[in-house]
């Protein structure tokens, strides 16, 4: 069973598809499909993160891709909350023409010990 604060995460993005993989101390969440949201929704999903008691406290990101009017990059936001569970955010950023979307493949929540 999904945990509350996974549950409200995908209640975020739209309530998509997905499969729900679990290990000793951790859930991953693989969506069916990429969720596809723009710059401003992402970084609505950020600030809502925060709000949920969430702190960012690592992020990555590598191009792929640079040609005119299109660049891609993958990456992740990694984010932790004071009971030592992290969530991280998996996606790949492209930007065409000056529009920048942001599709998620993944959530992981990990529960860390402090």
């Amino acid at each position: 069973m999904v945990s509350q604060k996974v549950r409200r995460v995908i209640m975020f993005l739209g309530n998509p598809s997905f499969k729900e993989e679990r290990g000793d101390n951790m859930t991953v969440i693989k969506f069916d499909e990429s969720v596809e949201v723009d710059d401003k929704k992402y970084e609505k999903f950020y600030e809502f993160l925060l709000k949920e008691g969430f702190h960012a406290i690592n992020g990555f990101e590598n191009q792929v891709s640079n040609y005119i009017n299109y660049k891609s990059w993958v990456g992740g936001d990694e984010f932790e909350d004071d009971n030592g569970v992290r969530l991280m955010v998996y996606y790949t950023r492209v930007t065409t023409s000056g529009k920048t979307s942001y599709f998620i493949k993944k959530v992981s929540l990990e529960e860390v010990s402090k």
